[in-house]
């Protein structure tokens, strides 16, 4: 009984239970993580944003459309040229149409360097010197065809027992001087080079090139001046057309000084540009010449070079 009466009177027994209340289900929420602030700088507009900037795919795709089309006024040139009152020297001639095995033998090469190497033409170095050797092929056929039309004409002038001078000592010197003076500079300035700089070799064909080709333009303006009958004062209207094709030539090798870098890209499109101007320009002076030659007939035999006029006889 002591127990049980303790029991009744202790607390717990006397105490109420308490209800407990409904425990209300909040979600968890994080905060969203900051971004940690970088410290790169801020990059302003530059003070003048050049407004006629092109890409150098833009670049290239114009260069190309006037290679293009300069090559319909070519053909026109070489049209005219070809008209026996022309009297243009046979090799000469030949060396005229020898610049189309140029021409499109750089289409496959410029198409081999972008599919094997990824990469332009002036790039790839042996594609590039074996196309541009056509060319100095090319220049030296016509020189030496001017050049054996003045000889001839100089040797019909005289008398028999008292034979001209040869010019081909002179002419010789006069191409191989620069040449080597263009091979011994670019030697004496030795220094580390990209891997895209043209060789040694290349650069002798284009030094040459040009060279022939203004060697070339000095012979057609003395034409006129050797053989009047045969050569009319409008062949040294072709001299002034050939000059355009001579800034191209020194934009194409001013361009590889800068080792083709896209920063001056534009001398490409000079360089096409010059060269469709340069196109229309000897196109119109073989019409001038075609025009003032009309019903004089074929060269008299006197004007051609000696393997000339053994081959018309």
């Amino acid at each position: 009984m002591f127990a049980f009466a303790t029991s009744l009177h202790s607390p717990l027994a006397l105490t109420k239970p308490v209800p407990l209340s409904p425990v209300r289900s909040t979600p968890l929420t994080f905060p969203a993580p900051r971004r940690a602030r970088t410290t790169a700088p801020r990059t302003t507009p530059s003070a003048f944003v050049d407004p006629w900037s092109i890409s150098p795919d833009t670049l290239d795709l114009i260069a190309g459309q006037f290679f293009a089309v300069s090559l319909f006024p070519y053909l026109v040139f070489l049209h005219y040229l070809a008209k026996p009152n022309v009297r243009c020297p046979k090799l000469a001639l030949f060396g005229f149409r020898f610049l189309l095995a140029f021409v499109f033998a750089t289409i496959p090469a410029g198409i081999y360097a972008k599919v094997h190497y990824h990469d332009i033409l002036a790039n790839i170095d042996w594609l590039h010197g074996t196309a541009e050797s056509l060319l100095s092929i090319t220049n030296l056929l016509i020189f030496f065809g001017f050049r054996g039309a003045i000889q001839s004409a100089a040797n019909s002038a005289l008398p028999e027992t008292t034979p001209a001078a040869s010019p081909t000592p002179t002419s010789l010197k006069s191409f191989a001087l620069p040449t080597a003076a263009a091979a011994a500079l670019l030697l004496a300035s030795v220094h580390p080079e990209p891997t895209n700089a043209l060789s040694i070799p290349t650069w002798v064909v284009h030094v040459s090139s040009v060279i022939e080709w203004l060697m070339a333009m000095g012979l057609v303006w003395e034409l006129p001046t050797i053989a009047p009958s045969t050569f009319v004062p409008q062949w040294r209207g072709l001299t002034w057309a050939m000059l355009p094709l001579h800034s191209s030539g020194l934009m194409a090798c001013t361009f590889h000084i800068f080792y083709n870098a896209p920063s001056v890209g534009f001398l490409v499109v000079m360089q096409a540009a010059t060269t469709a101007l340069g196109n229309a320009l000897c196109a119109a002076a073989a019409y001038r010449i075609h025009r003032a030659t009309l019903g004089q007939g074929a060269s008299p035999a006197a004007a051609l070079p000696a393997e000339e006029r053994s081959g018309s006889g």
